[in-house]
């Protein structure tokens, strides 16, 4: 079976938060997900950069973004 691929956006200087480790866990299973966190820079991403963010991302089935 093709695991869905989970793409997790996040800040570089951050981790995730107890409970949202949890909800994560909760709404996506290992068996069937396949999970890469995508870590951004915390001054952020030139255009050049973000266009090839889309670029990587449109090949996700799920985009979840994590904010502290």
């Amino acid at each position: 079976m093709k695991k869905v691929k989970v793409k997790i956006i996040i800040n570089e200087q951050h981790n995730l938060l107890p409970d949202q480790d949890r909800v994560l866990k909760e709404t996506f299973s290992e068996e069937k997900h396949q999970f890469e966190f995508v870590k951004s820079p915390a001054g952020g991403w030139t255009l050049e950069e973000m266009n090839e963010k889309i670029k990587e991302l449109q090949q996700a089935d799920i985009i979840v973004f994590v904010s502290p």
